[in-house]
């Protein structure tokens, strides 16, 4: 029978690191985007709390069908910090899995948000008519574009300082 444990310490330093990234990403978005401050933070709360929900729900589901073996090596990395030589490739691994699973995942969530609010615009204010609709596909999918560059900037960004603060959490424990 399988017990289910909740991570707490892991879900408060989870925490910690979402305010670190909002923080960073935040400035990141009002520096290349040009929107207001709240509106920022906004954005960057609502991607990164969807990326940390989701990949709680899916760490969860990969928990409960992993065999025992695996999932007592998963169980000693996260509630002691402990790993052993041949499962560090297959932390690195699962790292880079995350670093561009959460990005697609912010990147989805930025464009659902902007349609909703140009949805909410267009509402309110119709729309001029233009008869070149190539025009309008290609503005649409360069600004998409040159947004997911940005995402991507903020998203790395954000994550540099994760790794940071982990490494000096790690050298703590370890002197």
């Amino acid at each position: 029978m399988r017990t289910i444990l909740l991570p707490l310490r892991a879900v408060v330093f989870q925490l910690l690191l979402i305010v670190v990234a909002i923080a960073i990403e935040s400035f990141l978005f009002h520096v290349r985007f040009g929107y207001g401050r709240k509106t920022c933070v906004e954005y960057a709360a609502l991607t990164n709390l969807t990326a940390v929900i989701l990949g709680w729900l899916t760490f969860f589901y990969v928990e409960l069908v992993l065999p025992i073996h695996l999932e007592d090596e998963l169980m000693g990395f996260i509630f002691f910090g402990q790993w052993t030589s041949a499962s560090l490739f297959w932390l690195t691994l699962i790292g880079i899995m995350i670093f561009f699973s959460s990005l697609a995942i912010k990147i989805k969530t930025f464009e659902l948000i902007e349609a909703i609010q140009k949805y909410k615009i267009e509402r309110f204010i119709p729309e001029r008519r233009t008869n070149n609709e190539f025009q309008k596909k290609v503005k649409n999918f360069q600004s998409t574009g040159i947004k997911s560059f940005i995402l991507l900037q903020a998203h790395s960004a954000s994550h540099v300082a994760i790794l940071l603060i982990l490494a000096a959490h790690l050298l703590k424990n370890r002197l």
